[in-house]
C-alpha cells in the first residue's frame, strides 16, 4: 500500500513538474553600426502587456507569462533632442 501511494504521489510531482515548465526570451539590443551595446532600450512583447528595458550591458529578459505560440518583439529607443539657442 505505501509503495503504490509513493508511485502515485512521484507521477503528481513528474506531471506537476512538467506542466510547469515557462518560457523564457532574453536576448541583446546592439547599434547595428558600432556594435556597442544600448542601455535604456524598451523591449516589448507585440500585443501584450509585458516590456522590459535593457540594462548597462544592453541585454533583457523575460522569465515568466509568455503567451505561447510566436511572438514579435518591438524595440524602442527614444532620444530627446535638445537645442541651446544663443541670441
Amino acid at each position: 500500500m505505501k509503495k503504490s501511494i509513493f508511485i502515485f504521489l512521484f507521477g503528481m510531482f513528474s506531471i506537476s513538474t512538467i506542466l510547469a515548465q515557462s518560457t523564457i526570451v532574453k536576448g541583446s539590443v546592439k547599434d547595428a553600426v558600432t556594435d556597442e551595446a544600448l542601455p535604456n532600450v524598451t523591449v516589448t512583447i507585440e500585443e501584450s502587456s509585458l516590456s522590459t528595458k535593457t540594462d548597462a550591458f544592453g541585454q533583457f529578459i523575460f522569465e515568466k507569462d509568455i503567451p505561447l505560440g510566436e511572438q514579435f518583439l518591438k524595440i524602442e529607443l527614444r532620444i530627446i533632442l535638445q537645442n541651446a539657442f544663443q541670441s
